[in-house]
């Protein structure tokens, strides 16, 4: 059994799942996903793909259930994490991203130190949060738990001389795993027809990934994030007028604001879609962000161009070298240029892969780090 302690991210679950999916498949190990978070909760319920796979992994607990009573809260969190325990006792393996290294749940898990797992956040690479604050919090790289899972190698805590005696796993970006590439890119058929039937996939179609339509710490001001989705669908629509468009919400993205937007272009081509960029990216030509987004990791791993037109701060630029924070999964950095971006869009070409399509040489079955075993023991 594994315990998975999620924070208000939806990011580390979807880092996880692949490694909870292999465990169930080549090993039976069910797993429950922990959360405490309403972010966290609603965005997984929105998410099928990831919904799907944790019923597939085992179940999820959401502490506290969302009571708005306070002490009906506390009762019902009490039973749910003394359940909890009462696994960890037995033997559970626990996996978590931080949310054990302080608080009621590091007190109340520590004593389980052994068969703890502490796991890096994100499923891909990535070095563009320093590049925009100067005020990011520098922790001593502590944590609660005997073990690291690492998805690369610039996960601070395998440097630091404090972890010299943790076991260390580096596993590899877990959402190239065939496994979990298995349950979405090659079930994109299915969620396409189930979730977009009005579209003909096999003709491809634009994914845009959003964030919030207001304060982006790398914009000049609040109104920019809604600027560049604008122009950005504006581009879209006048070059590929019969171009299916997917637009996918953050959790923080404001709906009343994009359901404005969409009314506004008079287009019937473009969706709402909560489907998994793994799925997405299956017959997707393009996928398209203002702000990079760890997605476009997905979309560039498995074939797909990728275009971040954006509008940087100067000293942004400056300290990103006119490159993109996620420069190693972006085909095209555009930034504030619109003539750049409509002579791309331009030029690129439709991706239509037949559904015999191989799958490309990144994709990771082995584990030579030995991490799923020692789950399993």
């Amino acid at each position: 059994m594994i315990l998975v302690f999620i924070d208000n991210k939806l990011g580390t679950i979807d880092t996880v799942l692949p490694i909870l999916l292999e465990m169930k498949e080549r090993y039976g190990v069910r797993s429950y996903i922990v959360l405490s978070g309403a972010l966290a909760n609603a965005g997984i319920k929105k998410n099928v793909v990831i919904n799907d796979a944790i019923a597939k992994v085992g179940s999820k607990v959401y502490i506290g259930r969302g009571f708005d009573n306070r002490f009906a809260r506390l009762f019902v969190s009490f039973l749910q994490i003394q359940r909890l325990f009462l696994f960890s006792l037995l033997g559970a393996k626990i996996i978590h991203f931080g949310a054990l290294n302080h608080g009621l749940l590091h007190f109340i898990f520590r004593i389980f130190d052994k068969n703890i797992f502490l796991c890096q956040s994100l499923a891909f690479e990535y070095t563009g949060h320093e590049k925009k604050r100067d005020d990011i919090v520098r922790t001593n790289n502590m944590f609660t738990g005997q073990s690291i899972i690492a998805t690369n190698n610039l996960m601070p805590e395998l440097q630091s001389k404090k972890n010299i005696n943790k076991k260390k796993y580096l596993f590899g970006p877990t959402r190239m795993r065939k496994i979990w590439l298995e349950h979405s890119y090659y079930l994109a058929e299915y969620y396409l027809k189930k979730y977009h039937p009005n579209i003909n996939y096999k003709d491809g179609y634009v994914v845009i990934i959003l964030y919030t339509f207001g304060k982006v710490d790398v914009f000049d001001d609040n109104q920019t994030s809604e600027r560049l989705f604008r122009e950005t669908l504006d581009m879209i629509i006048e070059l590929y007028p019969n171009k299916a468009i997917l637009i996918k919400p953050h959790v923080a993205t404001q709906l009343d604001i994009l359901n404005k937007i969409i009314d506004q272009s008079k287009s019937d081509k473009i969706e709402i879609t909560y489907l998994h960029p793994g799925v997405l990216s299956r017959f997707a030509d393009m996928f398209i962000c203002n702000t990079y987004s760890n997605t476009l990791a997905d979309a560039f791993s498995l074939g797909v161009t990728t275009i971040e037109y954006t509008n940087y701060k100067k000293y942004i630029l400056s300290r990103t070298k006119n490159k993109s924070f996620g420069y190693q999964f972006v085909n095209y950095f555009i930034n504030n240029n619109k003539v750049l971006f409509k002579k791309v869009l331009k030029d690129i070409e439709g991706r239509k892969p037949s559904k015999n399509t191989p799958l490309l040489d990144g994709v990771l079955i082995d584990d030579d780090s030995g991490l799923l075993e020692s789950l399993s023991n």
